[in-house]
């Protein structure tokens, strides 16, 4: 019987340590993507000798504002990773590949961020790149997620429930919103994203209404 549960602990443990790799890989590549949001700036910066800090802010407003963005999109997308991924104790194959897919959107996002910052808010496609992108990675996030959960890979006492599952996907119909009218009123430019906020609020407001109407399917 000792055996048994030796062999059922050093499993566990393989399993633990694979899910450490994940997430070890996944914060590093994170950081990497999240520091070459702010790279063009410091070399813009570089050429300052002669002039005014005023001069650098009003000649980047633009790089400023859209690295800004990205920065708080990659930090928001690396902590949804980090609570996912702080309940897991095993992984899957499917769950690798999804979380690759979704490192690849994230390192799509400095790409996406000087693009936009080149081509200005005049050029249409660049705006859908840049949103369009962030908008695949989010729902590669809400995957992870559920799969995280249906593949047993989060203990049952810590998984979210299905109504808290489906209460994520609030914020990637926002982002589609944002997208839309990102496209549609290009003078609007990137600040559609900040439509994206509301998905909280509105998360708060459908479970006090659920908590009202505990009959409600989840």
């Amino acid at each position: 019987m000792s055996e048994l549960h030796q062999a059922s602990d050093r499993a566990a443990d393989a399993a633990q340590r694979g899910v450490d790799r994940l997430t070890f890989f996944s914060d590093a590549v994170c950081a990497i993507a999240i520091t070459l949001v702010v790279l063009p700036l410091v070399d813009a910066a570089r050429d300052l000798p002669g002039r005014s800090a005023v001069d650098f802010f009003t000649e980047n407003s633009t790089a400023l504002s859209a690295a800004c963005i990205s920065f708080i999109t990659i930090s928001l997308f690396w902590r949804d990773h980090h609570e996912h991924f702080a309940r897991a104790r095993s992984w899957s194959r499917a769950l690798v590949n999804v979380n690759m897919f979704w490192l690849a959107g994230v390192c799509v996002i400095p790409l996406t961020t000087a693009i936009e910052v080149a081509t200005g808010s005049a050029d249409t496609l660049a705006r859908l790149v840049y949103v369009g992108s962030i908008l695949v990675t989010m729902i590669l996030a809400r995957l992870e997620g559920h799969l995280l959960v249906r593949s047993g890979a989060v203990d049952p006492a810590d998984a979210p429930d299905a109504f808290t599952l489906h209460l994520q996907w609030i914020a990637v119909g926002l982002m589609v919103i944002a997208l839309a009218l990102s496209v549609a009123v290009p003078e609007v430019g990137l600040w559609s994203l900040l439509i994206v906020v509301l998905a909280r609020p509105i998360a708060a407001l459908a479970r006090r209404l659920r908590a009202r109407r505990p009959g409600l399917p989840g």
